[in-house]
């Protein structure tokens, strides 16, 4: 009976110590339930508007509800006017090297920014040429990948995260058929200052509770934890 019991220890023991104690397993664990991942960020301006562009992948049916989908792919252009008054319907083109995706911005409900989803991924060695049109006159820029200066990548900024709030984690797991989903985002306020960004991972469960770090991508110092 003794031998069962120090058996049996030891089993929940190497379990605990597997799930929450380098990280290993945890990281495993969110890799398979990534929610969204950003790999890169285009930057450029025109005379009127500051542009971007992201991709990566991201859940088909896009909810946060600590249960992680079916994943596609993504490519987001934004468009912020120079002008914060301002008010109109832009018309979008992006060029990937030879292949053009247009259509009409949508409009952001909490600013002026206007983006919509060309539904593809780049690479970084990509060339990305965007042209935004209001009544019929034109501006264009050719865009410039940013992110391949980050000294931190996409799957790093994961690492790091999952590191630096593994005990949270442990928590944010705990509980009867409690699961988490992972979110790994470039941010940045173009408004404010562009070229300034951050690498912002997210998780959260299916009760609806959240951590995020955010990690600078030059250095992998974390600039902040919301637990």
């Amino acid at each position: 009976m003794k031998n069962i019991f120090f058996g049996l220890l030891g089993v929940v023991l190497a379990c605990t110590l597997a799930f929450s104690g380098c990280g290993q397993t945890m990281l495993n664990y969110f890799e398979n339930n990534l929610s969204e991942i950003r790999h890169n960020i285009f930057e450029g301006q025109t005379t009127d508007y500051l542009i971007t562009f992201t991709s990566g992948q991201r859940e088909a049916n896009y909810v946060l509800d600590g249960i992680s989908g079916k994943k596609t792919n993504f490519g987001i252009v934004s468009v912020f006017p120079k002008n914060l008054a301002f008010a109109g319907s832009l018309e979008y083109e992006v060029r990937v090297n030879a292949k053009a995706y247009n259509g009409r911005l949508e409009q952001s409900p909490f600013d002026t920014t206007q983006s919509a989803d060309i539904g593809t991924t780049v690479s970084d060695a990509d060339t990305i040429v965007v042209i935004v049109t209001l009544n019929g006159q034109s501006q264009q820029a050719e865009l410039v990948c940013v992110s391949s200066g980050f000294v931190i990548n996409s799957t790093k900024a994961l690492q790091l995260a999952v590191a630096a709030v593994e005990p949270q984690l442990n928590t944010l797991l705990s509980g009867d058929k409690t699961t988490a989903e992972c979110y790994v985002k470039i941010i940045s306020d173009p408004e404010k200052a562009i070229g300034v960004h951050y690498w912002f991972v997210s998780f959260i469960n299916t009760q609806g509770a959240e951590l995020s770090v955010i990690i600078d991508p030059s250095s992998g110092n974390i600039a902040a934890k919301k637990l």
